[in-house]
C-alpha cells in the first residue's frame, strides 16, 4: 500500500471510507482529499482508527474499536505468523565437505573501490557506500535473503541492492571489495532510482538525506511480506526505532503519551556565531532534541481540563534503540533564502545513548550497555547548497577509508573526527540474537 498521490508507502496511510483513495498524513494528502471531495470519513491504516473531516478528530467508539479495530489486529497477527518463511541450517556431509575444500576457490577481497559520478550523483554515491559498509545489510544480502529470480516488483530498489551486492559480472559489492581498482558506475541502480523515485530523476544535485529516506522506503516496499505494522524487511530490523513524545498539561499535569516510528534522528544546530555560547557536540544537539520545549498557547487542547486550550510542554525520547543509528545534522536552512549552517560539530566514535532513552529520562543515573554504539560512516557535505559536493567516510576491517566519488583513499581516525559531518552511521556494539524457530513456534 502507498499514497495515491506521492506513492510513499511510510507516511502514515490513511483509507477513504468513500471512495478507493489511499493517501499519507504526515504530507497532507489526505486531508486534502477530504477537503476536495467533501468527503468525512478516514481510517489509519495502520491502526484501523477512525478519522472525522468534520470533526477535525479522531473517532474514539468502544463498539468499533470491539467489533472491527481488535479483530483485525488478530486477523494480522495470525497472517504474520502463517507467512514467515523459515530457515532451516545446513550441515554438509562428508562428501559434500570434501568438494567444498577440494574445488572451492577463495575469492580475493583486497581493494575497495570507488564510485563513478554519473552527473552529480555525489549524493547516491555515498549513501550507497554507507549502505555497502553496513554490517547488517552486508550479512542479509550476501546470505541470499532476496533472490530477483523470484520478484516481480518493475525496478525493485530491494533486487538492486541484492545486485549491488551480489554478481561479481555487474554488481556493487564484488565491485567495491574487489582486487580491481577501477571505480565502478552503478547504472542499473540509477536507472531504477530515477524509475521508482521520480522526484530524483535526471542530473540535478540532491540532497544525500532525502535519496537516504527514500531508498530505504522503496528497499522496505521491495522485501517480500513488508507490512506497515511490526515490519520485519531488513529496513526495519536494521534502522527503525521507536521515539515517545509526552505532552504535559501545565494546568492540570496530564501526561499525554503518544508513539512514532523511526528511521533516523535529524538533529537541529546553532548558528556558527552562537557556538561559543551553546554546545555544538552531537550529544549537545541530543540533549536540545530531547529537552522539554514549550508549546504554543492554541498548540494543545487538554482532555481534563474540558478540551480547552492549556498550556503545554512536550519532550521527546526514544522508547526502542535500533540495531544501526543514523543521525542528520540540518545544515541546510529553507527560509526565505536556502542558507547553508557552516557549525563544527563534534561526534564520538563511541556514543552512549541511554541518557537520551525513556527509560534513562526516568533514572538518569541508569547505564545500560545495550545502548552503546560505534561510529562507522560519516557522510560530508563540502559547498553550496546547491553547487556543493558530498564525499564519506567508512570503516572497512578496522580503517578508515575516504570516499570521493571514483577516489578512495587510506583516511585516519582523526581525519574522520575533523570532518562537518551532515550525516553519521553508528551500530550497536552488542546485537541481541534473534531466534527465528522459536518466534515461529
Amino acid at each position: 500500500p502507498q499514497c495515491t498521490t506521492c506513492q510513499d508507502p511510510m507516511s502514515r496511510l490513511h483509507v477513504c471510507l468513500h471512495c478507493v483513495y489511499m493517501g499519507c498524513w504526515r504530507k497532507g494528502h489526505m486531508l486534502d482529499h477530504l477537503k476536495e471531495k467533501k468527503h468525512m470519513l478516514a481510517m489509519d491504516f495502520t491502526h484501523r482508527t477512525l478519522y472525522c473531516y468534520g470533526c477535525a478528530d479522531y473517532v474514539y467508539d468502544l463498539e468499533l474499536e470491539d467489533v472491527i479495530v481488535r479483530q483485525e489486529m488478530i486477523r494480522y497477527e495470525s497472517s504474520k505468523k502463517r507467512s514467515r518463511v523459515m530457515y532451516t541450517s545446513w550441515e554438509p556431509t562428508e562428501q559434500e565437505a570434501s568438494e567444498l575444500v577440494q574445488k572451492s576457490l577463495l575469492i580475493s577481497c583486497q581493494g575497495i573501490r570507488g564510485l563513478c559520478n554519473m552527473g552529480n550523483t555525489c549524493f547516491m554515491n555515498v549513501i550507497l557506500q554507507s549502505l555497502v559498509h553496513n554490517p547488517l545489510l552486508k550479512a542479509y544480502f550476501l546470505s541470499d535473503r532476496h533472490n530477483p529470480k523470484y520478484c516481480d516488483n518493475k525496478y525493485c530498489m530491494c533486487c538492486e541492492m541484492n545486485n549491488l551486492f551480489k554478481q561479481a559480472s555487474n554488481y556493487l559489492f564484488c565491485f567495491i571489495y574487489s582486487s580491481e581498482k577501477g571505480p565502478y558506475g552503478p547504472c542499473s541502480f540509477l536507472m531504477s532510482m530515477w524509475m521508482s523515485l521520480k522526484e530524483l530523476a535526471g542530473y540535478a544535485q540532491q540532497d544525500a538525506h532525502e535519496f537516504f529516506i527514500s531508498a530505504l522506503n522503496n528497499i522496505h516496499a521491495g522485501c517480500e511480506g513488508n507490512t506497515m505494522v511490526s515490519c520485519n524487511c531488513i529496513i526495519h530490523k536494521t534502522f527503525a526505532g521507536v521515539l515517545q513524545s509526552n505532552v504535559t498539561c501545565l494546568g492540570c499535569g496530564n501526561v499525554t503519551t503518544t508513539y512514532d516510528p523511526m528511521l533516523d534522528i535529524s538533529l537541529g544546530l546553532r548558528p556558527v556565531e552562537r557556538k561559543k555560547k551553546q554546545g555544538n557536540t552531537l550529544m549537545d544537539c541530543l540533549d536540545r532534541y530531547t529537552q522539554p520545549e514549550k508549546l504554543g498557547n492554541n498548540e494543545y487542547s487538554c482532555s481534563k481540563c474540558g478540551n480547552t486550550f492549556q498550556e503545554a510542554t512536550k519532550q521527546l525520547s526514544v522508547k526502542r534503540m535500533p540495531p544501526v543509528l543514523s543521525f542528520q545534522l540540518k545544515r541546510f536552512e529553507h527560509g526565505g533564502a536556502a542558507t547553508k549552517i557552516e557549525t563544527k560539530v563534534r561526534f564520538p566514535v563511541e556514543l552512549d545513548m541511554t541518557p537520551y532513552t525513556t527509560d534513562g529520562k526516568k533514572d538518569q543515573s541508569s547505564i545500560n550497555t545495550a545502548n552503546m554504539y560505534t561510529l562507522f560512516a560519516v557522510v560530508n557535505h563540502q559547498g553550496k547548497l546547491d553547487t556543493g559536493h558530498y564525499t564519506m567516510f567508512a570503516k572497512h576491517r578496522g580503517e578508515w577509508f575516504k570516499f570521493d566519488d571514483h577516489s578512495v583513499t587510506l583516511a585516519y581516525q582523526k581525519d574522520v573526527l575533523d570532518s562537518k559531518a551532515y550525516m553519521c552511521f553508528y551500530i550497536k556494539e552488542s546485537l541481541e540474537y534473534e531466534d527465528s524457530h522459536r518466534n515461529n513456534d
